[in-house]
């Protein structure tokens, strides 16, 4: 009984530090991203990822316009913000396989 109470609670402890790294990808997105896509666009923030004509085609593009976004609009994130934005950016949007 108590091993699996602790193979429980280790599963909900893993679970709330993907959860805060899903909200942090979501965080550090919404502080940069969705004024830039909303003033540059004219239309609705998120709309730029569910549009017809969107550019990215598989989770690799994704991860290369993060990355040029983040350095075209000084956002300064380090590798691992980029990372959770895309990610973030995929469980949302996209829904390509990861890497």
């Amino acid at each position: 009984m108590k091993t699996v109470l602790t193979m429980g609670l280790g599963l909900l402890a893993l679970m709330t530090v993907q959860n805060a790294a899903a909200d942090e990808g979501k965080v550090l997105h919404n502080e940069s991203c969705t004024e830039c896509h909303a003033s540059r666009l004219g239309f609705d923030d998120n709309a730029i990822y569910t549009r017809d004509d969107r550019r990215m085609s598989n989770y690799h593009s994704l991860r290369q316009m993060v990355a040029r976004c983040n350095n075209q609009t000084g956002a300064g994130w380090f590798d691992e913000e980029e990372q959770l934005v895309t990610d973030y950016l995929n469980r949302a949007f996209y829904k390509f396989p990861a890497k």
